[in-house]
């Protein structure tokens, strides 16, 4: 009888074990046992290059662990692996896409970076990228229109190398590649001079009621008056082909051109691409004209469009011209000039700046300002340098940060009477622009002027040409390299 109770409570008690466990096993499965957070899930974005010093990268927190990410960011270093002990900007918390901007680098110096998230389970890290930054490529030729002059001067020091009086004004600015430099101007003449001053050629290609400015790409000068486009050979001068802009769209062209993958973009009563190098019609898109140099990024067009009743931003297909999407502006008697691309980002010169997200033109931020000069004469405008905005208006130089829209400092560039009908041109932290003094002839001078990575005008050191005149074009500015720089372009 003994054993049997012993039996039945050894089985009895087996039993409760059995319900018990299956009871816990129970609550875990339904959650009501929380479980212990894991490291959260986070990758790096690839970093592009902002400048000789300075780059931007960032990460995407895509899952928490379990537990609320309390801290975001990079970590960068010189070595291999870097970890938050090493350099590191802090990004925000929580989970998604974040980005960072690292500055004060060493040129021409390889850094790797990593995303990281921290949680109470610890700190999560992203794949590891890398970066060599730019190596310094410094200033050496400043090519730019005064008056009825084309100037050459020495970038660092402002010393004239040369100047070569052409038939009449000069209101647009040169362009350089392979030892030597073009210019357009109102006697409707095309010129080629080498570095040295040397005159090479010259050709007509039609005066205008506009100021095209001439652009030099793979040993071809595309150039353009209200109703042809002009493809030169670089060296010869001798014509490779023209196009009748007129004859097909019965209207007109209304900026300088640009070239892209062997592709050049005319603005005007219609957007037509070109062969770049027969001159054949790829696509044509009608548009209602508006001044504006077509801007080509990333495999889109950008074009403005003046509206029946708002003016448009239209962003085309760069390889067929289907129009991919709208932005309606508004009506603003500024009308809009010109416009460029970085960071994610599209900056509009519109009597202000406008900043609106590359993907559907969702307005990030405005800025408002007086008067902007006709950028369609030589490049993309405004000029985007290491985080910053530099856009000229009433004659000054107003520098934006690129995310916010906040003015750092006070303009700078009032020289003689301030710049007129240019912009300037950032090279390797110089701003480069040239002055007039509309009250008394020939007394602007060219400058440059030093911009440290916080945005501030530094005045000090940089230089003011001590030959005078009307400078009244975009320089157009050579690097050591053979790079060629012109407003917010880059050959």
């Amino acid at each position: 009888m003994k054993k049997i109770l012993n039996s039945i409570v050894i089985i009895f008690s087996s039993l409760i074990i059995a319900i018990f466990l299956w009871n816990c096993q129970k609550e875990i499965s339904e959650g009501n046992n929380p479980v212990s957070p894991k490291l959260a899930t986070i990758t790096t974005t690839a970093p592009s290059p902002l400048s000789t010093t300075s780059l931007i990268s960032g990460g995407n927190v895509t899952d928490n662990g379990g537990d609320s990410v309390s801290e975001r960011g990079i970590c960068y270093s010189t070595s291999s692996n870097p970890t938050t002990n090493s350099n590191k900007i802090l990004c925000g918390s929580g989970n998604g896409l974040f980005t960072a901007t690292i500055t004060s680098l060493v040129p021409n110096t390889t850094y790797y970076i990593k995303a990281y998230a921290i949680n109470s389970a610890g700190t999560a890290y992203g794949n590891q990228v890398s970066l060599q930054t730019q190596p310094i490529d410094s200033a050496k030729l400043i090519f730019i229109g005064g008056a009825n002059a084309l100037y050459c001067f020495n970038a660092q020091n402002g010393e004239l190398k040369w100047a070569k009086a052409l038939g009449a004004l000069i209101y647009t600015s040169p362009c350089y590649e392979n030892g030597k430099v073009y210019s357009g101007c109102t006697d409707g003449k095309l010129y080629c001079y080498d570095t040295s001053g040397n005159f090479k050629w010259s050709v007509t290609y039609g005066t205008s009621s506009y100021y095209f400015a001439p652009t030099v790409v793979n040993g071809i000068v595309y150039i353009n008056n209200d109703n042809y486009v002009y493809a030169y050979d670089a060296v010869s001068g001798v014509l490779k082909w023209q196009f009748d802009y007129n004859t097909p769209f019965n209207g007109y062209i209304l900026a300088s051109l640009t070239v892209y993958k062997n592709t050049v973009y005319a603005s005007g009563t219609n957007m037509v691409a070109l062969d770049a190098i027969t001159g054949n019609v790829k696509w044509n898109f009608l548009t209602r004209p508006i001044f504006f140099k077509p801007k080509v990024y990333n495999n889109k067009v950008y074009v403005l469009d003046e509206g029946l009743v708002n003016q448009e931003l239209r962003v085309l297909d760069a390889t067929n011209g289907i129009m991919l999407w709208k932005k309606v502006l508004g009506y603003n008697p500024n009308t809009a000039i010109s416009l460029n691309i970085a960071n994610g980002n599209i900056y509009l010169n519109k009597g202000g700046i406008i900043a609106m997200d590359t993907l559907d033109g969702t307005i990030k931020w405005t800025r408002g300002g007086g008067n902007v000069p006709y950028a369609f004469q030589g490049g993309s405008s405004p000029v985007v340098v290491n985080g910053w905005l530099h856009n000229v208006q009433d004659g000054y130089v107003v520098i934006t940060n690129v995310n916010t829209g906040d003015v750092p400092a006070s303009p700078y560039g009032n020289y003689a009477g301030g710049i007129h009908e240019s912009d300037v041109t950032v090279v390797n932290g110089f701003s480069y622009y040239g002055t007039r003094d509309i009250f008394n002839s020939n007394k602007g001078r060219v400058h440059a002027t030093s911009i440290s990575d916080n945005g501030y005008a530094d005045l000090i050191p940089g230089w003011a040409s001590t030959v005078q005149g009307d400078f009244r074009t975009t320089p157009c500015v050579v690097t050591a390299s053979g790079k060629m720089y012109r407003a917010g372009d880059i050959y």
